[in-house]
C-alpha cells in the first residue's frame, strides 16, 4: 500500500512490457524522439504500475486477487480507525457529562453584586464590580 516516492528505473507491471519508466522508446522512422515512459499507479492498491490502461487492463486477470485483496484490507483499517475515533469521541462525551454538575446542586440566588441603576434603584448584575 505504501507509494513509491521515485519511480525511476521502475518496469511495468504488465509482464508482456517491456516499457520501464523514464526511458525512451525506440523512435519510429522519420521520428526525432519518442517521448519517456511515465508508470502510472493502480488506483485500487497503489502497488502495481502500469505505463497505459491498455498494459492495465492486460494484466488485471493475474493482478486481480492481490489488488482485492489488498482493498478489503485497506477497507477493514479505515472501519476499524472509524471506530476507535467514535470511541474516543464518546469517551470524551462521558468524561464531559461526568464532570458537569447539575443547576439543581448549585446554590440559587445570592451570587451577583448590587450596583445603583441610574434612576436610583438597586440593580444586580453577575460578576461585574
Amino acid at each position: 500500500m505504501s507509494q513509491i516516492p521515485n519511480k525511476k528505473g521502475r518496469k511495468c507491471d504488465n509482464e508482456s512490457c517491456p516499457n520501464v519508466h523514464g526511458k525512451r522508446g525506440e523512435p519510429e522512422p522519420g521520428q526525432k524522439k519518442v517521448k519517456r515512459t511515465r508508470l502510472q499507479e493502480c488506483l485500487g492498491c497503489f502497488d502495481s504500475m502500469y505505463c497505459s490502461e491498455g498494459c492495465q487492463k492486460a494484466a488485471w486477470p493475474g493482478h486481480k486477487e492481490l489488488c482485492k485483496e489488498v482493498q478489503r484490507k485497506r477497507k477493514e483499517e479505515e472501519e476499524k480507525e472509524k471506530a476507535r475515533k467514535k470511541m474516543d469521541e464518546e469517551e470524551k462525551m462521558a468524561a464531559a457529562l461526568a464532570s458537569f454538575v447539575p443547576l439543581s446542586i448549585t446554590p440559587q440566588g445570592g451570587g451577583g453584586v448590587r450596583k445603583k441603576s441610574k434612576k436610583g434603584g438597586a440593580k444586580k448584575t453577575k460578576g461585574k464590580k
